[in-house]
């Protein structure tokens, strides 16, 4: 498309966003990511039309009016240079991280809980008959095991001898 400038399109004309982005800002200062996050937060309208993205410079036009900033009145922001909140509506920021703080609190409390158990009921009881014993005795049993196989390693070297 041949350079034109506003005044010869019509405000309601398609243009692909990097035209728009040329024409509507001529300074520079936005990009077509800028328009198309104007587009997620709903200030901006953008057609679809074959894949490709077009607006309107009414639509920007529209977006511009959405987008300005009034001076808050009462609420601190008298000073020159000092503006209010540049989110027309919506939550506050107290607003929200009332929210997110409460969020953060039940998720919290949730994890001090202690967690299900995820053994099978068999292993956590005994099993009938089942003898519980001490390590002391389990060191001992194995002594004396130990003790009882070298006592019948030798006799059995005893008989080979006897009889071999």
């Amino acid at each position: 498309m041949p350079a034109m400038t506003q005044c010869e399109l019509a405000k309601d004309e398609p243009l692909r966003l990097a035209q728009a982005v040329a024409l509507a800002f001529p300074h520079g200062g936005m990009t077509v990511a800028g328009l198309r996050t104007e587009a997620r937060r709903g200030r901006l309208v953008i057609e679809k039309i074959a894949g490709k993205d077009f607006v309107t410079l009414r639509a920007i036009e529209e977006m511009r009016a959405a987008c300005r900033v009034q001076k808050a009145q009462g609420s601190g922001f008298d000073q020159p240079g000092q503006t209010g909140a540049s989110e027309p509506s919506g939550l506050s920021g107290t607003d929200e991280s009332s929210i997110r703080l409460a969020a953060l609190e039940m998720t919290l409390q949730a994890l001090k809980k202690p967690s299900k158990n995820t053994l099978p009921e068999s292993t956590t009881q005994l099993r009938k008959g089942a003898e519980i014993r001490s390590l002391r005795d389990s060191r001992t049993c194995l002594a004396s095991t130990a003790k009882r196989s070298s006592q019948i390693t030798q006799d059995r070297s005893k008989q080979r001898g006897e009889y071999g």
